[in-house]
């Protein structure tokens, strides 16, 4: 199988099979897309909010599954925003109204033609943040970029960051816990 990630705006076709973005005409959402060894789409998801969101990389998790990393609500400041997975019950919540909008790396199973959330973790701060890349280790960890403005909040954790664009590497365990 080929499994491609992104984002598109207003509308995506891959073969015979399409999603709309959630505010539907000029919205800018993620999708998955998944077609077989001869080439032909098999499946798509879109995943949205009424704020701009995107994949931004994609890595194949040593278990099978795929590893996501991306940002969701962003222009959002000051307004609720929740991430909405097409075909599925589960939601994501942008950490705070009074942030631009938030990254994210998240593990997924892909079964079949079922795209189901393992895991999520936010990475916020104030600002926009892009992340920009995810590796997988071959013990299973997963380590992430992300370029941010200011402090930057990690589960738990406070990282440092100028008012410029600093960089942040983070490592996670298989199961999303923070390691450093």
């Amino acid at each position: 199988s080929i499994i491609v990630a992104g984002s598109f705006t207003s509308s995506v076709f891959f073969g015979l099979v399409a999603a709309e973005a959630t505010g539907l005409a000029g919205d800018t959402d993620m999708f998955v897309a998944k077609a077989d060894q001869s080439g032909n789409w098999t499946s798509l998801f879109g995943f949205g909010s009424n704020g701009t969101d995107g994949i931004d990389s994609i890595a194949l998790h040593t278990s099978g599954d795929i590893i996501l990393t991306g940002h969701f609500c962003h222009g959002t400041l000051g307004e609720q925003c929740e991430l909405e997975f097409t075909g599925s019950s589960f939601t994501f919540n942008k950490t705070s109204n009074e942030t631009e909008g938030d990254g994210f790396v998240g593990r997924f199973s892909y079964s079949g033609e079922d795209i189901t959330p393992v895991w999520i973790r936010t990475i916020s701060n104030e600002n926009a943040i892009h992340v920009f890349d995810v590796t997988v280790g071959p013990n299973g960890g997963i380590a992430v970029g992300a370029f941010h403005n200011g402090p930057l909040e990690v589960d738990e954790f406070e990282l440092f960051g100028f008012e410029a664009t600093s960089l942040a590497l983070i490592q996670y365990d298989e199961n999303g816990n923070v390691i450093w």
